[in-house]
């Protein structure tokens, strides 16, 4: 009766272990990975994803949207002429071939994907956060690499806002890391 009980007892502790390990009983990493369930990391990720969706597409007004007033610089139709202003093929000479004899204008983009979320505290100007580490492949125009961008994302008026925007191509996906890049003062 006695090893009956031991292992019973053993099974059941072995069950509470691996159940708590599942579940993710410290919670001190719980916030890095973006969460695909509801709550606050999804909406996050959500955002995020969908103003890199929106840049990679070249959506101007919905990338402005996405955009904290900080980030943005003035009203949405301002920052949506500037992005298009900006986005505007240079002129070409009336003798240039035309661009297909060259190649694709810009780069064709693959799905953009979610590596991480975090907070990210406040620096500067910047306030604290939400972090989001996004990636997606890219190939012009016959070379194919990888884009990493790290972006900061602020709750104002209940929607997650694009913040800041940097390069994380040059360090390991990590929240540290993450941190490291957004640590940046705003620049103007």
């Amino acid at each position: 009766m006695k090893k009956s009980k031991e292992r019973t007892t053993g099974a059941f502790a072995l069950a509470a272990v691996t159940a708590l390990l599942a579940v993710g009983c410290s919670g001190e990493h719980s916030d890095e990975k973006p969460d695909g369930a509801g709550g606050p990391a999804a909406a996050v990720t959500k955002a995020a994803l969908a103003y890199q969706d929106a840049v990679n597409a070249r959506q101007w007004r919905r990338v402005c949207e996405l955009r904290a007033p900080s980030l943005r610089e003035g009203s949405v139709e301002e920052c949506t002429k500037r992005e298009e202003a900006d986005d505007a093929p240079p002129p070409t000479h009336a003798t240039a071939s035309p661009s297909s004899s060259r190649g694709p204008e810009r780069a064709s983009t693959g799905p953009v994907k979610a590596e991480l979320s975090a907070h990210v505290p406040a620096i500067g100007a910047h306030p604290a956060g939400q972090g989001v580490i996004l990636s997606y492949t890219y190939t012009w125009p016959n070379e194919t690499g990888i884009e990493r961008w790290a972006l900061r994302l602020v709750q104002q008026d209940g929607a997650w806002l694009v913040e800041q925007v940097e390069d994380a191509m040059r360090g390991e996906v990590t929240a540290e890391f993450m941190r490291a890049v957004l640590a940046k003062e705003m620049r103007r």
